[in-house]
């Protein structure tokens, strides 16, 4: 797909974020603040995975589904599941002194065996409010389905989308067809309902939790193929992740319609989604 080199975007994306000064308030490592000697694994063994969340009052949502994904991807990666009370237990603690936090907690194993987990807290982040533009770029994540530590290409996608004036890359397979952005699920509305792409993609909690509510909702969702070539026929898309839904304004050089209603609408079904207590 062509397209044109723009200035002004709007935000930076949640990959690129990683490379800025602001970076996690708060590490702890196990439950302690880690010395120099505690980071030497993580800092050069590129092996591991983790879970996102945004939490308020020591609170998140799709807790289950957060817990279920620790549990298998650390399955695939180790070859043996963790002590998920144990790893709650260690998330408990890190929000207690932060209980408005964004939080990451990744999952490793300097030992074969002994499971380390690394939380990293900042401040909340709320989603985003003004459409953003996407730069398709063919990729595809390898191992998308789990929510692994190897960023760099999608940091390098994201970097070069702003470099084009764009505020992240939009990944699409060798033959045209949609899967993800570098952090975060992507939606279509075609009118009457939802459309999910099925390319492979890492499977997101806000978007399963937003696909379980628009179903008690009344609204259809769907997964289809999504063509890039077809972009122009949806009336909106968006974006899911952890820091809720965001609307999109442009893919490329093509506009995707005004979102506001529909953005409305999806966000005020993921605002009815309770939270649990870690």
């Amino acid at each position: 797909m062509p397209v044109t080199v723009r200035t002004g975007a709007i935000m930076k994306s949640q990959a690129s974020s990683q490379l800025s000064s602001e970076g996690p308030l708060r590490i702890l490592l196990n439950g302690h603040t880690p010395t120099g000697d505690d980071l030497q694994h993580p800092a050069l063994i590129n092996y591991g995975h983790f879970t996102s969340m945004q939490v308020r009052s020591g609170r998140v949502r799709g807790l289950h589904l957060h817990l279920e994904r620790i549990q298998r991807s650390h399955r695939e990666l180790f070859g043996h599941g963790i002590d998920l009370d144990h790893a709650r237990d260690l998330m408990r603690f890190a929000v207690e002194e932060m209980p408005d936090s964004y939080l990451r907690a990744m999952f490793f194993e300097q030992h074969p065996g002994r499971l380390s987990v690394m939380t990293a807290q900042r401040p909340p982040v709320a989603a985003n409010t003004e459409p953003v533009s996407l730069l398709p770029v063919e990729y595809q994540r390898p191992v998308a389905h789990i929510k692994h530590v190897g960023t760099f290409c999608k940091i390098f996608h994201s970097v070069q989308a702003e470099r084009a004036g764009y505020d992240d890359a939009l990944h699409i397979s060798v033959d045209g067809f949609v899967s993800e952005t570098t952090g975060a699920n992507i939606g279509f509305y075609d009118g009457t309902q939802v459309v999910w792409p099925t390319q492979p993609s890492l499977p997101g909690v806000t978007w399963h939790l937003l696909e379980t509510a628009l179903s008690t909702n009344g609204t259809p969702s769907v997964r289809e193929p999504v063509d890039v070539r077809d972009l122009g026929s949806f009336a909106a898309a968006f974006l899911t992740n952890s820091m809720g839904v965001a609307p999109i304004g442009e893919i490329g050089t093509v506009p995707m319609g005004d979102p506001t209603h529909t953005i409305a609408k999806l966000r005020s079904i993921y605002d009815q989604i309770p939270w649990d207590e870690i």
